[in-house]
């Protein structure tokens, strides 16, 4: 999850900058806010669908949600935010993220004793961090990759062509991991005996 997190949150802007607001950073960042709404919309159905839905399956939903909406915006191109129909991957993926982050820690707390809770909670925040860290390395590098093999092939290509084949790329790779983590989801969270646990507790616990 924290691979494909950090793309949406670095690699939306930053093509919003590359593209139709390149002389407004609060233009690319409200762009952003496009997905940032949806996510606590997504967290709040996540934990009310906690006492119905297997959390793993919840998780799974949510991020092949994001992941759809990680390819969607892999295809985007110069002008592809000037389009309202550019609002769709964006509130997918914030929706999708949203889902899955009551789940996660619902899983953690039903697993661990009630004295433990603040430390399984801590861990969780700390695994997502750690897997925004390596995942913004590994993205970039494998998208300054594709530029540079692209560049390579064709010299004349421009900076903004170049700059978009990255961030596609960055996109594509996101969404690869955001399907790994739906399917991890529904390996590791069968058996977390979810429905037992609070749902505020669980929405409590996400940062």
């Amino acid at each position: 999850m924290g691979w494909a997190l950090i793309a949406a949150l670095v690699d939306i802007p930053l093509f919003a900058r590359t593209t139709t607001h390149r002389d407004s950073q609060l233009g690319a960042a409200l762009v952003l806010l496009r997905f940032l709404v949806a996510v606590p919309v997504g967290a709040v159905v996540g934990g009310w669908l906690l006492r119905r839905v297997p959390a793993g399956v919840i998780t799974a939903v949510g991020m092949v949600l994001a992941a759809a909406g990680f390819l969607w915006m892999a295809q985007w191109d110069a002008d592809s935010l000037d389009a309202f129909t550019s609002n769709v991957p964006l509130a997918a993926a914030g929706l999708g993220f949203g889902l899955a982050l009551a789940p996660v820690n619902a899983a953690m707390l039903a697993v661990t004793t009630q004295d433990t809770h603040g430390l399984a909670s801590a861990l969780v925040v700390v695994a997502r961090m750690v897997g925004m860290l390596v995942g913004i390395s590994v993205l970039t590098t494998w998208g300054l990759h594709r530029l540079h093999q692209e560049r390579a092939a064709d010299p004349e290509l421009g900076l903004t062509e170049l700059a978009i084949l990255q961030e596609q790329s960055v996109f594509t790779g996101a969404a690869a991991a955001a399907l790994l983590a739906a399917v991890l989801a529904l390996v590791l969270f069968h058996r977390a005996p979810t429905r037992e646990v609070d749902t505020a507790e669980a929405l409590r616990s996400v940062p």
